[in-house]
């Protein structure tokens, strides 16, 4: 029950915010909308960073922790990622994609440096195209 905690008030964080918005919300083009639903996942996300390390542990708290980060669109929050299932192999997947999401969020291409890789995780390259492509995919 109390790990559901903070999606329950994430959920009622963003429906207050869409009663405030009214229909509006659904105009994307609309640059208040864009920055107030911007704004509440921000904020849901740091809610949501706080609770990780509160109510999650292991594998739980690393996916927790990384969808905290892609919300916020903050990388540094990719660090509290331990990726301690994939202990016995080299690198660390969550953490790795998390950078990846992140750098395609916010077209950031030094990102992808923070990427370690692995025998089983996401590359810097993966990372540089992914990136690429949603470039591309924005100027349509």
């Amino acid at each position: 029950m109390q790990k559901n905690r903070y999606y329950l008030f994430g959920i009622a964080l963003t429906l207050l915010v869409l009663l405030i918005l009214g229909n509006d919300y659904i105009r994307r083009d609309n640059a208040i909308t864009v920055a107030l639903l911007t704004m509440a996942d921000e904020t849901i996300g740091a809610i949501e960073e706080v609770a990780c390390g509160v109510f999650f542990e292991g594998k739980d708290q690393d996916h927790c922790f990384q969808d905290a980060a892609i919300r916020q669109g903050d990388a540094s929050v990719c660090e509290k990622i331990k990726g301690e299932t994939f202990s016995k192999l080299a690198g660390n997947p969550p953490r790795d994609k998390c950078y990846m999401l992140i750098a395609v969020k916010k077209k950031d291409i030094t990102l992808c440096g923070k990427i370690k890789g692995g025998l089983i995780s996401y590359t810097p390259k993966m990372c540089l195209e992914k990136v690429a492509m949603g470039a591309l995919a924005g100027k349509k």
